[in-house]
């Protein structure tokens, strides 16, 4: 018994060593690869994010149903703003489905929070946000079963795939 538990642990901890030393390493990196700062996806991010944090910058009032809705709707305008990147840059159609669905939510609570603040006839923090159009290769214009069968099945969907 007392061998078998040695064995065991020498065994993980020879595992964790060789996971440990396939990891990369920065001194294995050449001088063509792009640094991911660099990369236009990353620039485009960076800027929503800064975007974001500026207009969430404003004056609380103290009213935390009114401060709430206030602060949220820039940062769901930010994360509408990093979406709309990802539908642009992101080659995964996972991805893209995924930040499609959170431009069209995040827009539908924007209005619901706007439509909040204007009833207390608070004033409502302009906005840059544009509607999202779903054309037909729209992920919500798909039955809605294609995309789980479709992974299930190993393939990978994505917007006139064919996959229903």
């Amino acid at each position: 018994m007392w061998r078998h538990a040695c064995l065991l642990g020498a065994g993980l901890f020879l595992g964790a060593a060789g996971v440990t030393l396939a990891q990369p390493h920065d001194h294995m990196r050449h001088g063509s690869a792009p640094r991911a700062a660099d990369a236009p996806a990353t620039r485009e991010f960076k800027a929503a994010h800064e975007t974001m944090m500026r207009n969430m910058s404003l004056p609380y009032t103290g009213d935390p149903d009114v401060d709430f809705r206030v602060q949220m709707i820039p940062h769901h305008q930010g994360a509408i703003d990093m979406a709309r990147v990802a539908m642009r840059q992101a080659k995964d159609p996972w991805t893209r489905q995924l930040a499609e669905s959170i431009i069209v939510e995040q827009q539908r609570e924007i209005a619901e929070m706007r439509a909040w603040l204007a009833q207390r006839g608070v004033a409502v923090p302009a906005g840059t946000d544009r509607p999202h159009v779903m054309g037909a290769d729209s992920y919500r214009a798909r039955n809605p079963e294609a995309g789980t069968r479709a992974e299930a099945a190993g393939q990978s969907w994505a917007p006139g795939s064919g996959i229903r």
